[in-house]
């Protein structure tokens, strides 16, 4: 079975619950799915009032060529 990569944006003033939701679905078990949560800036901030901090941005998980 071939691994889907899939990469969750976190928008700044992003809903904790918005991150929440696809990063439950695509990281259940035994699913072909590889889940990064990425940010155009290092850090973006929750209408929880608590960070989002990343290891990059969307550039880190361009399509891969064949």
């Amino acid at each position: 079975m071939s691994v889907h990569r899939v990469a969750i944006l976190a928008l700044d003033e992003v809903m904790p619950l918005d991150l929440a939701i696809p990063a439950q679905i695509f990281s259940a078990r035994e699913t072909p799915y590889q889940t990064t949560v990425c940010t155009f800036d290092a850090k973006v901030h929750t209408t929880g009032g608590f960070a989002v901090v990343t290891d990059g941005g969307l550039d880190r998980y361009a399509p891969l060529t064949p």
